[in-house]
C-alpha cells in the first residue's frame, strides 16, 4: 500500500512516500516532484532496477532477542526518562553518529538540518506518545537512550544511542539488559530490532547482545523530479 509518510514529509516539507509494494510506484508519477522509500521483502530483479532508478540501495537486517527471566547485568546505571532529561538526549541526537539509511542517503540528509534521530525524539516529546524511553546516567549527565515501541506482543527498538563521550562503555549493552529485566520478562515479550548491512557496529553488538537475525528486507530510495 502506498501511504504518504506524514512525518518525514512534515520535517523536510517534501512530498514523501512509503511503500511494501513496489507495483505502487507507478501511481504517484503523476506527483513529481516526490521521494519515496521502498522496504519490500523481495529484491527487485536486475531489470527492473533501471526502470525504477533508485539512487539508494541497502538490505536491512532484522533481529529479535527472546526475554530471559534470570536478570542480565546492567554495568551502566539506567532508569526511565525524566523531563529533565530532555534537552541533554536532543543534544546526543544532534551527534553525527548514526548510520540511519536517513543519514547514508546523501539526497535525504540535504533536506534537514539535523539527524533524523533528533527530528524522532522531538516529535515523541511533542505527541507524548505512549512509547518507553530508557536512559543511561551517571549523576547529571546522561550517557545514552533507549527509545521502545511496543506493538501488540512485540518490543520494538526505534533508536538506541550513546554519548559519543561515553562508546565502547557498555552504555547500550546496559540499556537492553535494564529493558530485559524491567519489561521484556514482565510481560514476557520479545525485543525486534532492524539495521542496516553496511552497519558493522550495529551488527557486532545485536550478536553480543543475544541477538538472532530473523529476516531481511530491501531498501529503496527513490526521487522523481
Amino acid at each position: 500500500m502506498l501511504v504518504k509518510d506524514l512525518f518525514l514529509s512534515k520535517i523536510t516539507k517534501k512530498k514523501i512516500y512509503k511503500s511494501s509494494l513496489v507495483e505502487n510506484l507507478n501511481r504517484i508519477k503523476s506527483l513529481k516532484p516526490f521521494f519515496i522509500h521502498l522496504k519490500l521483502k523481495k529484491r527487485i530483479p536486475k531489470k527492473s532496477i533501471a526502470n525504477l532508478d533508485p539512487h539508494f540501495m541497502c538490505e536491512q537486517i532484522n533481529f529479535k532477542k527472546k526475554f530471559i527471566i534470570k536478570n542480565e547485568k546492567v554495568t551502566n546505571k539506567c532508569r526511565l526518562y525524566l523531563k529533565k532529561d530532555k534537552k541533554k538526549i536532543l543534544d546526543i541526537c544532534k551527534e553525527n553518529t548514526s548510520y540511519s539509511r536517513f543519514v547514508k542517503d546523501i539526497k535525504f540528509k540535504k533536506l534537514l538540518k539535523y539527524p533524523l534521530r533528533y527530528y524522532w525524539l522531538e516529535n515523541y516529546f511533542k505527541k507524548k506518545i505512549q512509547n518507553t524511553l530508557i536512559v543511561s546516567h551517571e549523576a547529571e549527565k546522561i550517557k545514552g537512550f533507549l527509545l521502545l515501541e511496543r506493538i501488540n506482543k512485540k518490543l520494538i527498538i526505534n533508536i538506541i544511542c550513546t554519548s559519543k563521550k561515553f562508546k565502547n562503555k557498555k552504555v547500550a549493552s546496559s540499556m537492553i539488559a535494564y529493558a530485559n529485566n524491567k519489561i521484556m520478562k514482565k510481560y514476557k515479550i520479545n525485543l525486534y530490532a532492524g539495521t542496516q548491512e553496511y552497519n558493522y557496529p550495529a551488527l557486532k553488538f545485536y550478536k553480543k547482545n543475544k541477538f538472532k537475525m530473523i529476516s531481511k528486507n530491501y531498501i529503496y530510495h527513490i526521487l522523481g523530479k
